[in-house]
């Protein structure tokens, strides 16, 4: 390090901020988020890569790619099925409980 050049010395200081800044603000975001949340968005970033590299530069499309972001697709239809199970589990759980208190009509 002390033979390469002061500029090279401080590009990969500012590297070093550069990576560390996003890694600390999705750490605080990922403490406010619920999981679930935070889960979904984990498979959004593999998708717009995908979506920029094909529209945007001209990626190649081949069949290997194709089927690692069908896995990816199939995962995140699997995860959104799953909360919407969820959801629709705990609204009838609380129209219940809600008619339970107040008597049925």
């Amino acid at each position: 390090m002390l033979d390469n050049p002061w500029s090279l010395n401080l590009l990969l200081i500012a590297a070093g901020m550069v990576t560390t800044v996003p890694l600390l603000l999705f750490t605080a975001a990922a403490m406010r988020l619920p999981l679930s949340t935070l889960g979904f968005f984990q498979y959004l970033g593999p998708t717009m890569m995908f979506l920029l590299a094909v529209m945007l530069y001209g990626e190649p499309m081949g069949s290997d790619k194709l089927i690692t972001f069908a896995f990816i697709w199939s995962a995140l239809a699997l995860f959104i099925l799953d909360a919407l199970h969820t959801q629709r589990k705990r609204r009838r759980v609380q129209v219940t409980s809600h008619q339970i208190q107040h008597g049925a009509k």
